[in-house]
């Protein structure tokens, strides 16, 4: 058999090796971590038009710049748009890839191909990489190491030789590519540089013994990697995240050792991985900090061993340390805080140490045993990948079992609040009020266990946002109090733009309670340029029309109605600027209508409304609010069709209470009491705690009351105002 068929036979068992350990990831959807702002949202990933190249190469997203990471995601969305297994199934098909360059490699450094391709299905499937690859947004792991591999594998021929090609030229393009897909693998120079080492060791003829192979490829690959450096310094340094941990250096130190030594017990023996390390401050080194100095001690006995004599192992335990350079964020926003994705380097390593061990032991008994050993692992490592992979299924899933392994971090607090304040929406009323308060617990406990004042600032604005979706506008205000009193006296771009955010959240808290000038110089700080922007302009007009609304209503004279008509129509002229900047702004065209509605004053008004009520429904039809106000726009003109919206809205959102309300008074206009009965019972099946359905409940059966009695069927007149006591004992009409 041919080596190329050979390499081809162990790329199709290693893909379907893969495929049984990881193949459901196409059946997941998108978790809330990262997947939101990375894929789901990003319009820059939509379209290879000039705009979505300009967005791609000229925007920094997340506080780095790493443009080829987005670009990869076209390809994905070419394919089939936003359905989450494409992206999935190109992730597990460049991890794929990955394993067959890392072979190649293997195979380049003299090691049999049955032996590089059991040494490549322990990186394939080792449960580290779950994380990289069953993660939809984890792209930068598994896309970085294949220019980082093909880097390697392009200069490596020329490394042999000890010449400079445009192979090794292509080389310093793969790890440009690499580097500007996630910064990380600035460690390939000296992965090189290993490599260098060994291969003068293999033939020291051609090198005299004592001059490195390859020396002007790690010259070029030293160079682009400070460049691509020095620029991801800038970008972060502008986004404020250089030097932002607030940790104590002693303490930041005593917290690597201490991932060290874990990450290091999740290579060996992977059985309590998680999406977050915590290690928090002040602790001291501890019993993973005692292990991760004894490991450094020996990465640097091992070290010198190499340099002198190197071999594979040696190679395998360096790559290894290496790839654990940046293990900690190489710009680090908070301390403390690893996770599995940063192992995926590091287990290539781990793949050269296997196979460099098989290649040692390949004689008598050793050779059966180590092969034994290492299938064993790989079926163990399979299967509990397997099943570590099952926890990306379901975000609550993720972030419940983040939180059993990192209790004390505030990230799965976050998230997990954030996931039942998602799911809370379109949920029957008490599963949604359930939902809201274990999301309230859960941004609360994060305010207390915040590390830094960074931590506690992102907690309470988090638990100031969910109190104003609550209706609680005052302890929303509490939240903010606190708020002002946490925040750090430097803060990055990005704190800045939550600062703006939150600005528009304590802007609507003000003016649930009245306090409508107040609100509009809380929108003060939000400034053209703001990603707040959008929601601030909204807010302002709301707050203006709201104003409007209250002089109105108060109005004693004619100058007074007047002079509050022109505030209403200069609300509307504000809130017609929105949407016409942000014309897929949902919320704030149905505020519009809603808004436009009372403004029968308005010249063509019933022209005007009728137009945008129906562009509202054209617009959004899966909007249960928009047929809700289309009703009402009819009610008078129209009531059959009025009644056709109304059921389409209560169908497309069941937990609002205001259409039903509408369905029961045009039916009891037109004297189907019966009907307006049916609706009610609908309604409270769906909203059995409310009590205007009640009163609406109770007033139908006085109705029917009334007939009976006109009818002289008193024995009925008595059960209808019966039953309307039962619902609302204090009725005096009943």
């Amino acid at each position: 058999m041919s080596s190329r068929t050979s390499f081809i036979l162990m790329v199709l068992i290693l893909g379907v090796l893969l495929w049984c350990t990881l193949g459901q990831a196409l059946s997941f959807p998108f978790v809330n971590f990262d997947d939101p702002n990375v894929i789901v949202e990003n319009l820059a990933i939509e379209g290879l038009g000039d705009g979505h190249f300009r967005a791609v190469f000229s925007e920094v997203r997340d506080h780095a710049y790493l443009p080829l990471y987005y670009a990869s995601y076209w390809l994905d969305y070419s394919i089939g748009g936003k359905e989450p297994w494409i992206y999935h199934a190109l992730n597990l098909m460049i991890h794929l890839l990955n394993g067959s360059l890392l072979a190649l490699i293997l195979i380049r450094l003299k090691i049999r191909p049955f032996v590089a391709c059991l040494a490549t299905a322990v990186f394939l499937v080792h449960p580290a990489i779950v994380e990289s690859t069953v993660w939809a947004s984890g792209r930068k792991d598994v896309l970085s190491a294949t220019f980082m591999l093909g880097a390697l594998l392009c200069w490596h021929r020329d490394m042999v030789v000890n010449t400079m090609s445009k192979r090794t030229w292509i080389a310093g393009l793969f790890l440009l590519a690499a580097l500007f897909t996630k910064a990380s693998v600035l460690v390939m120079p000296l992965i090189a540089f290993l490599l260098a080492r060994w291969q003068g060791r293999q033939n020291p003829e051609s090198s005299e013994g004592k001059r490195l192979p390859g020396k002007p490829g790690l010259i070029l690959f030293a160079l682009i990697t400070v460049l691509a450096v020095a620029i991801h310094l800038a970008v972060a340094s502008q986004a404020g995240t250089v030097g932002a941990s607030q940790t104590d250096f002693f303490d930041q130190v005593a917290m690597m050792l201490a991932a060290l030594g874990r990450y290091f017990g999740n290579i060996f023996l992977p059985r309590s991985l998680s999406l977050v390390y915590f290690w928090p401050v002040g602790e001291g080194l501890g019993g993973w900090g005692y292990l991760g100095v004894a490991l450094l001690s020996a990465g640097i006995l091992t070290l010198r061993k190499f340099l002198s004599r190197p071999n594979l192992i040696g190679l395998g335990i360096l790559w290894l340390f290496i790839g654990l350079i940046p293990f900690n964020n190489i710009f680090p926003r908070f301390a403390g805080i690893m996770a599995d994705r940063y192992l995926y380097v590091s287990l290539m390593g781990l793949t050269v140490l296997s196979a460099g061990l098989m290649q040692r032991w390949q004689k008598g008994s050793s050779f059966l045993i180590s092969r034994v050993v290492v299938v064993a692992t790989v079926v163990v490592f399979a299967w509990t990948s397997q099943h570590r992979a099952v926890i990306w299924s379901d975000s609550e899933l993720l972030w419940r079992t983040t939180l059993d392994q990192a209790d004390d971090a505030i990230l799965p607090y976050l998230q997990l609040g954030q996931v039942y304040e998602e799911r809370a929406q379109g949920e029957r009323p008490s599963l949604a009020q359930s939902m809201l308060d274990e999301a309230g617990r859960l941004f609360a406990k994060a305010t207390q266990i915040g590390s830094n004042k960074r931590e506690r600032s992102q907690a309470l604005i988090k638990l100031a946002s969910l109190e104003v979706r609550r209706g609680r506008f005052q302890n929303a205000l509490g939240a903010f109090e606190r708020l002002a009193q946490t925040l750090p006296s430097e803060l990055s771009e990005a704190e800045v733009e939550e600062l703006d955010h939150a600005a528009v959240t304590k802007a609507t808290a003000l003016a649930g309670l009245g306090r409508f000038e107040e609100g509009m110089r809380a929108l003060a700080r939000v400034g053209n340029l703001s990603s707040a922007d959008r929601e601030a302009r909204h807010n302002r007009a709301v707050i203006r029309i709201l104003m409007a609304d209250k002089k109105l209503r108060n109005a004693r004279s004619d100058e007074a109605r007047q002079a509050a008509v022109d505030s209403y129509n200069q609300g509307l002229l504000a809130s017609r600027k929105v949407i016409e900047l942000w014309p897929d702004y949902e919320v704030a065209r149905q505020d519009y209508v809603n808004a436009y509605i009372a403004a029968s004053w308005l010249k063509d008004y019933h022209i005007d409304i009728t137009k945008l009520s129906n562009a509202l429904v054209k617009d959004f039809p899966k909007s249960g609010r928009a047929y809700y106000l289309r009703a009402r726009v009819l009610r008078d003109v129209d009531p059959d069709g009025a009644l056709r919206d109304l059921k389409t809205s209560v169908q497309l959102d069941p937990y609002r209470e205001e259409p039903y309300l509408l369905v029961v008074q045009l039916l009891r206009n037109t004297g189907r009491n019966k009907e307006a009965k049916l609706v009610i019972d609908k309604g409270l099946r769906s909203l059995p705690d409310s009590s205007r359905l009640k009163s609406a409940l109770c007033e139908t059966y006085i109705s029917f009351g009334y007939h009976h009695k006109n009818t002289q069927n008193l024995e009925f007149a008595a059960e209808s105002a019966a039953r309307a006591r039962a619902i609302l004992p204090n009725s005096v009409a009943a």
